[in-house]
């Protein structure tokens, strides 16, 4: 967890505001990609269409949470979560089951 908010808060911006200084070679097949995002000058609509995309899963995330009966601090953590992981958090909040208290 700690690897990937070190990602988040200080590689994302890097990659955001200083393109010039990314190691392309390093990156792999990512690399290419970077660097046509970068030359065309769509990046800035790639992230803030990734961040949208993000903020609306999380917000699916708390409606999802309210349907399923999740309450409390639980309910804010898969907000945070979806938030953070995106697709993958709501896939596994989509195939939980909650468990049915006083059936028999």
């Amino acid at each position: 967890m700690v690897i990937v908010v070190c990602c988040l808060c200080i590689i994302g911006p890097g990659l955001f505001f200083v393109p010039h200084m990314v190691p392309l070679k390093y990156l792999g097949p990512v690399g290419p990609l970077y660097r046509f995002f970068i030359r065309v000058g769509i990046w800035h609509e790639v992230i803030v269409t990734a961040l949208s995309l993000h903020f609306f899963e999380a917000i699916y995330s708390w409606h999802l949470c309210r349907r399923k009966g999740i309450e409390g601090s639980a309910r804010v953590k898969w907000l945070v979560s979806t938030a953070l992981f995106g697709g993958t958090s709501l896939y596994e909040l989509n195939r939980y089951k909650p468990v049915l208290h006083g059936a028999n």
